[in-house]
């Protein structure tokens, strides 16, 4: 298939994902609502036609992660020290592999659509490169034409700043790359993303509907 989604996504132990929002309400109820999170993800992606890739961390878990989300998608390896050579070996190893069109996605934005993913998938027709902003100053969403492709676009970012969207854009630019877009979204960090999420979807559960649903079971940690 020419067109892959790249989900990147750690096994979820206690005390190894979203250890800003364990914070406030425990390790284990994020390492809870972080697998929400992933499946309603997964859930929006089953409508793409598209090849799911999850590239997984830590990379020895394999096997425990195809437990958790099944078989019937393909599994590469975060491989690398940084967050940026992972994501360039990942992205060298779809695109070795056929890929002419990938889309790097993160694992905390529940509120992602199919539109969106269709839109950028089509933007990619007419640009190099595709991006999705989050709120937070990073994004959520990145994609590229085979041909267009550049490991130097995931080099030298400061990827715990709030400046990796802007930085990124930078690098766009300085190589003259055409490039689109998307909405702003949300991702879920914090506990104060939670309620903004509760806020926004209030009598909307076709949004992030396991996400708030595994929210609203855990409303006595999260008040």
């Amino acid at each position: 298939m020419n067109n892959k989604i790249l989900l990147f996504v750690k096994y979820p132990n206690n005390g190894a994902v979203k250890t800003r929002l364990a914070e406030s309400v425990g390790e284990r109820t994020a390492s809870a609502l972080y697998q929400c999170f992933v499946d309603d993800i997964l859930t929006t992606l089953s409508g793409i036609n598209a090849q799911i890739l999850i590239c997984y961390y830590p990379v020895h878990l394999k096997d425990k992660m195809v437990t958790w989300l099944g078989s019937q998608y393909g599994y590469i390896p975060q491989i690398g020290e940084s967050l940026g050579e992972r994501l360039q070996y990942c992205c060298n190893m779809s695109l070795n592999e056929g890929a002419e069109k990938i889309i790097v996605l993160a694992s905390d934005i529940p509120e992602i659509s199919e539109e969106i993913i269709k839109k950028a998938f089509s933007q990619l027709e007419d640009n190099d490169m595709v991006i999705g902003p989050s709120d937070d100053g990073g994004y959520y969403l990145i994609g590229f034409r085979k041909k267009s492709y550049d490991n130097n676009i995931f080099e030298d970012i400061s990827w715990s700043s709030r400046l990796v969207f802007k930085k990124t854009l930078d690098k766009m630019d300085g190589y003259q790359k055409r490039y689109f877009i998307l909405d702003t979204l949300n991702d879920m960090d914090t506990i104060g993303d939670i309620r903004k999420f509760l806020i926004r979807n209030e009598g909307n559960f076709s949004a992030g509907a396991k996400t708030m649903e595994g929210i609203i079971e855990r409303l006595d940690k999260l008040s």
